[in-house]
């Protein structure tokens, strides 16, 4: 039954068993992750004795995982579910409601058998309400987490900390008070030299609340990953890197500096005045006044043509100007080709030096602030919320569906994921093996989302893992990739807007996209979509 899930004339493929859907808003996603559910609710093996039917549609809605983002949602697919349930059941209601008509074609059963079923997966789910599997991502992965606790080195009574701020002050506090301790003479020094070269930059002498900043970065999903490639760099090692960085720099600005007095000097001990130049004064003076205020890409097409021309006054100067411009136009040239030469061979180690360092302090203390951090968790027997999906990645590997479930005590045959577009990199990384295990068993399994609607970065969202399905970064090859498996649905009716609405976004996204970001394939992918059957995939139509 399940290949025959969506053929209601959308555009779906009847073998479909990965559905990546883009919905947008206004298009009935909610009713669709209902319809799809109930559908897979009612998908049981065929047979004509009705009690082997009957004990296995009891179970079969405790086999589908529906995972969305927020407790609302959750709670708004539970009440849709059991109110389309509810309704199908109603053997006296004039107007048979939608869903039973959709649930015809979806799942080729006449009404009197669907009424039935309905009715005996209603009263499976008041009886068994736990088994109800529709859940956060959160949740969810907090259940996995649970379960792998002894795996993970977590006591099996460990709380979830769900106030970043309360953390942050907590693993500041600790790491401050760390200063001046024994043991703690490299983490005393940089912080020291930090705060010192901090109030010389006239960037105030309070460090805490950059370290604050630091980590929070620390509890980004993906901070492990850069974290594990510094090496065993120490905290000296750092201090000593930066300190040769800025004797670097210094040496290159000191050259430059240096010659550009040298030249600035030769025009004033003539007497010149600088709008006598050939060009004026935004010529050779500027250029040495330029690089003297370290402003050394800034472009000064005025003072090459003077230096690199046999041009030597503007009109209207005297013949005693001219004759002194003469005299040193020869020291000013091959000042300026040693300045290019300097800046041709270092500018670039320069500017690179100058990123580095404005971060190094921050990338030196990170690792230490991981451990402080860890060491609050383990005092604490209390773990992040951030923490979670990372603490999953490490006990499972990309094909261990089968040891997952067997851990948690379920086998969900079917998985359907909403809102996709704000899931993690992390988070669906851990997904993918139930996701792959599903399809790979024949089962079907569902992907909602819209790109438009991404929360772009928020607990690290990546929109673009949406744009990419069914390719999933870090897998060569899945079976969710195949051809006869995967099929994108694009959600085109809008139900919700007036249609001069519908107009006007059709009309602004395709115009500004096409216009303003045509060589950018994820916003095209993201705000347009494929061309298909002569029209953007994306391109909403209004429905009354």
């Amino acid at each position: 039954m399940e290949e025959r899930i969506m053929k209601d004339g959308d555009r779906m493929d009847e073998r479909a068993r990965f559905i990546v859907s883009k919905a947008s808003a206004g298009s009935g996603k909610t009713f669709q992750l209902v319809l799809v559910y109930l559908t897979l609710a009612f998908s049981v093996g065929d047979t004509d004795n009705r009690e082997i039917k009957r004990l296995a549609l009891q179970k079969r809605f405790s086999r589908i995982l529906a995972i969305t983002f927020t407790n609302a949602a959750v709670n708004e697919m539970k009440q849709r579910i059991l109110k389309e349930l509810c309704d199908l059941c109603n053997q006296n209601m004039e107007q048979r409601p939608l869903i039973e008509r959709k649930l015809c074609e979806t799942t080729g059963l006449e009404p009197e058998e669907l009424r039935w079923r309905a009715n005996i997966v209603y009263n499976a789910i008041l009886h068994h309400y736990s088994d109800l599997a529709v859940c956060t991502i959160d949740s969810f992965a907090h259940r996995i987490v649970k379960t792998f606790a002894h795996d993970m080195n977590l006591p099996q009574g460990f709380d979830i900390s769900l106030d970043e701020d309360e953390l942050v002050d907590r693993v500041s506090d600790n790491l401050m008070a760390l200063v001046g301790t024994d043991g703690e003479d490299e983490l005393t020094s940089l912080l020291y030299t930090y705060s010192k070269e901090m109030m010389e930059e006239d960037a105030g002498y309070n460090i805490e609340r950059n370290l604050k900043e630091m980590i929070r970065q620390g509890l980004r999903e993906d901070t492990p990953r850069y974290i594990s490639r510094l090496g065993d760099w120490s905290l000296d090692s750092y201090r000593r890197l930066r300190r040769d960085f800025v004797a670097a720099n210094k040496a290159f600005e000191t050259a430059l500096e240096n010659k550009a007095r040298e030249g600035l000097d030769l025009i004033s001990l003539q007497g010149i005045d600088e709008n006598m130049f050939y060009n004026g004064a935004s010529s050779a003076p500027a250029y040495f006044k330029k690089n003297l205020n370290r402003k050394y890409t800034d472009e000064c097409k005025k003072a090459k043509a003077f230096f690199e021309s046999d041009k030597i006054e503007r009109k209207g100067c005297d013949e005693a100007t001219k004759q002194a411009i003469a005299s040193i136009k020869p020291s000013l040239v091959n000042l300026y080709r040693e300045m290019e030469s300097i800046k041709q061979q270092g500018l670039r180690q320069y500017y690179s030096r100058k990123r580095l360092m404005a971060n190094l302090y921050e990338t030196g203390l990170m690792k230490r602030i991981n451990e402080v951090t860890d060491a609050y968790y383990e005092e604490n027997d209390l773990l992040h919320i951030s923490e979670i999906n990372k603490r999953i990645a490490q006990v499972i590997d990309k094909s261990d569906a089968p040891f997952i479930y067997e851990r948690i005590g379920n086998i969900y045959q079917n998985i359907l994921i909403d809102e996709f577009q704000d899931t993690s990199r992390q988070q669906w990384q851990n997904l993918v093996p139930l996701v792959e295990n599903s399809v790979s068993e024949g089962h079907t399994s569902l992907v909602v989302g819209d790109g438009k609607q991404a929360i772009y970065r928020f607990r690290d969202g990546d929109v673009r893992q949406f744009v990419r399905l069914p390719k999933v970064e870090g897998y060569d090859s899945l079976g969710i990739e195949n051809p006869g498996v995967f099929t994108s649905f694009p959600k085109k009716d809008n139900w919700r807007s007036r249609p001069e609405v519908v107009k006007f976004n059709n009309g602004y996204f395709s115009y500004a996209v096409a216009n303003g970001y045509g060589d950018n394939e994820y916003l095209r992918d993201i705000y347009v979509g494929a061309r298909l059957d002569g029209e953007d995939d994306l391109v909403q139509h209004w429905k009354d």
